[in-house]
Order: structure tokens, then sequence, then C-alpha cells
């Protein structure tokens, strides 16, 4: 399974790590943080990755919206195309579903 997480702060560092941890290798996990250093600290089954870049190649099952509410909209901005089966999950709080759809491609399963 391929699982892409957008933000590695506190929350996204803490989930990365509980998947590595419980699930080992199985999962590849592709990150993004703007602190380059962050993703580069989480293990040899993390790699860092632009998010432009995800739906190029090997296109994640999942992606993990662990950023900041007031930067969602900046941060998704990069997204103009998704894969259609990719479901997308946030943990910011406040961010609605609503929300999600009207900056995400129409074709995204959030």
């Amino acid at each position: 399974m391929h699982i892409a997480v957008l933000g590695c702060g506190n929350m996204g560092t803490a989930l990365i790590e509980g998947l590595t941890k419980t699930y080992g290798d199985i999962w590849q996990i592709r990150a993004y943080d703007m602190d380059r250093s962050v993703v580069e600290k989480l293990g040899p089954n993390v790699t860092f990755e632009e998010p432009k870049q995800w739906f190029e190649k090997d296109v994640p099952d999942m992606v993990l919206l662990a950023v900041k509410p007031q930067v969602m909209k900046q941060a998704l901005s990069v997204f103009t195309k998704t894969g259609s089966k990719t479901i997308w999950v946030s943990i910011a709080a406040g961010v609605t579903i609503e929300t999600l759809e009207s900056l995400l491609p129409s074709s995204s399963k959030i």
C-alpha cells in the first residue's frame, strides 16, 4: 500500500511512526513537510517527495492531510490532478469535507 503524508508536524509524525512501527515496510510512505529534515529523520521506510510528484507515478492509495487548517488551501493548491482511487483523509481541525471538496479536483474521494 502506498500512503502519502502532507505535513510532518507532531500529528503527521506520530501517525507515520505508528504506521512504520506497526506495519514495518509493508506500506510505502512518501511524505512532505516544508522542513525536509523532519521527513528525513523518520527512517528508511519514509521517502521525502514533493506533493506535485505524488500523482505522476505510483499513485498513492491514501493521502493523509496533516497540515494546519489555516494553510490547507495553499497546501492543496498543487493538486490539479489526482488518482481516482486515492482516498483523502484529513486530521485538520475544523476543515469540513465540503471545504476539501472545493479545494481538490472533483474526482477526489474524501
